[in-house]
């Protein structure tokens, strides 16, 4: 014999797939404006070229990076 869902669980169950797919949205709207805004380039060479020996030096670069960018 099969168990049918009740009208309480089918509401639990679109609810959880609706948080899931807002969080999920969130998650992936900063992804998907790099990738639309033009800066990706910059911004991956920025970070795969990076010198990591000095905190401060990276820092300043960042700033740069962020002046440059705005």
């Amino acid at each position: 014999m099969e168990k049918t869902k009740t009208g309480l669980e089918n509401a639990a169950t679109t609810f959880t797939i609706l948080m899931l797919l807002a969080s999920l949205n969130s998650c992936a709207n900063p992804c998907i404006y790099l990738i639309f805004s033009g800066q990706l380039p910059k911004k991956l060479v920025a970070l795969l070229c990076r010198d990591s020996s000095d905190p401060k030096d990276s820092m300043h670069e960042e700033v740069q990076w962020s002046i440059i960018c705005t």
